[in-house]
């Protein structure tokens, strides 16, 4: 099982990051005098920064007492960085949390989908307005070696996308949304020296994991949109409280699969010729496919506001010299 998964799952029965710090407490652990989480301190620290302390805390402690001296001090805090921003997320999830399964046969419709628009701060604002936590199958990872990802803007306005990999390692980065929208950088951190351009390497997982996931955000609130989500477990007609809680907790576990409308026109599609041919000055009139993407779609007073419109493959027709079949469809 993927391990930001796993992570959610053990935290079902908690509500809020106050359930969280109170763990503290309940083991019997010392929040050290002048910290964040000191009470009387009445620290002002964002969300993110309490969760990196009191993973700290918890982390230090689980260490058996003779170990505690020796302890790699900069690896712990590594770690409750990473588990931070794992917490983050759940904790800042709309109720119940809805953790998102993407089927084999979704995962390809996102990845063939194309995003016309820049992922920008504008862009962000409007369409993440709470962090989205979408996860594959064991077998059937998101892309290349991924299998979760979590992407979400914190209280400094600053842009993280938290990526799960197959062989259980976790990392997250810190994306400065430039307010020009032109690029996508990362920004300086303590574990890193310079600051680089990401679109300047196509093939970062972290570049391909945040344009995955705000594909998939917008399926989700899209026109035509080609995507089904439904809940994965589905609750008894007389519901028994205590016995649901048990099982899943305040999570709202949902499958995000095909529609069957957009499995019948994949299938139609399949059975249409791929060209056809006719004489105009030398030129051949090519049915060429249009891959499926997403476009603001201009709508009100004076066209002045948008909304997100998924347009379905399609075939074209084009007229091209020697048979070469080109259409282009994203600027």
């Amino acid at each position: 099982m993927n391990t930001m998964l796993k992570e959610y799952m053990g935290l079902k029965n908690i509500s809020d990051a106050d359930e969280f710090f109170s763990l503290i407490k309940q083991k019997g652990f010392e929040i050290p005098s002048g910290t964040i989480l000191d009470a009387s301190a009445e620290s002002k620290a964002p969300l993110y920064s309490k969760l990196e302390e009191a993973s700290f805390i918890l982390a230090y402690h689980a260490l058996p007492v003779e170990q505690r001296p020796e302890a790699d001090l900069d690896a712990l805090l590594k770690d409750s960085k990473i588990k931070a921003s794992c917490l983050y997320v759940y904790f800042s999830l709309p109720s119940p949390k809805p953790l998102y399964l993407i089927t084999k046969e979704a995962s390809a419709v996102i990845e063939s989908t194309h995003l016309t628009e820049k992922l920008d701060f504008a862009f962000c604002q409007e369409f993440l307005p709470h962090p989205y936590f979408i996860y594959s199958n064991d077998d059937a990872p998101l892309f290349d070696d991924v299998n979760s990802i979590a992407l979400y803007i914190d209280e400094t306005k600053t842009m993280t996308c938290h990526i799960g990999l197959t062989n259980g390692h976790e990392f997250a980065r810190n994306v400065d949304l430039r307010k020009d929208g032109a690029q996508l950088e990362e920004k300086v951190d303590s574990f890193q020296d310079e600051e680089y351009i990401i679109e300047d390497a196509t093939k970062d997982k972290l570049f391909k994991a945040a344009i995955y996931i705000a594909k998939f955000i917008l399926l989700l609130k899209a026109e035509k949109q080609p995507l089904f989500v439904e809940v994965q477990y589905r609750k008894k007609k007389k519901p028994n409280k205590a016995a649901e809680k048990k099982m899943f907790g305040i999570i709202s576990y949902k499958k995000v699969s095909l529609t069957h409308s957009f499995k019948k026109k994949i299938g139609d599609v399949d059975k249409l010729k791929t060209h056809d041919v006719l004489d105009k000055e030398g030129k051949t009139l090519r049915i060429v496919p249009v891959i499926g993407h997403i476009r603001m779609q201009a709508y009100g007073p004076g066209w002045s506001l948008h909304r997100p419109i998924y347009i379905e493959a399609h075939e074209s027709k084009a007229w091209k010299k020697d048979g070469i079949q080109l259409v282009k469809v994203v600027e």
